[in-house]
C-alpha cells in the first residue's frame, strides 16, 4: 500500500503536543496524541495518525507504506535514514536539550532539506 504523500515545505510544530526529550522512548505518535517533531512532518506531509500511531522511526513508514522521502536514502530494498534524518531524531529525544535549543538545531536541520519549520503553543 503507498502512501500518496507530498513532501511538506513548511510545518508547525504545536509545543503541548509534542513529545521531545525522552531518549530512545519517543515515538513518530504515541496513544496518548503526543508526537515528535518528525511525526509532525509526516502529518503535514499528508499521513494519518492511523498510519504513525505506535511507529518508531520515519523508516518505519518508508517500509510498510512504500513511501519515498528525503528522510532516506539507498536502493531498493536497501533503504536506510539520511545523516539528517539522524540527527533530527537525535535531537529531539535528546534528555539534556533544553528547549529553545532544541528548536533552534530543528529548525536549522529541517531547513537543510528545504523545510520551514515554525513552533506554536
Amino acid at each position: 500500500m503507498s502512501l500518496n504523500f507530498i513532501e511538506a515545505d513548511r510545518f508547525t510544530i504545536v509545543r503541548s503536543e509534542w513529545s521531545r526529550g525522552k531518549g530512545k522512548d519517543t515515538c513518530i505518535l504515541n496513544e496518548m496524541g503526543e508526537r515528535d517533531c518528525l511525526g509532525f512532518f509526516l502529518k503535514a506531509c499528508g499521513a494519518t495518525d492511523a498510519q504513525l500511531l505506535r511507529l518508531d522511526e520515519p523508516i518505519d513508514v518508508i517500509i510498510k507504506y512504500g513511501w519515498e522521502s528525503k528522510l532516506v536514502e539507498g536502493c531498493g530494498e536497501v533503504l536506510f535514514q539520511t545523516v539528517i534524518c539522524r540527527a533530527i531524531i537525535s535531537v529531539n529525544d535528546n534528555p539534556i536539550l533544553k528547549d529553545q535549543e532544541r528548536e533552534r538545531q530543528l529548525i536549522s536541520l529541517f531547513r537543510q532539506m528545504n523545510v520551514n519549520l515554525n513552533f506554536i503553543d
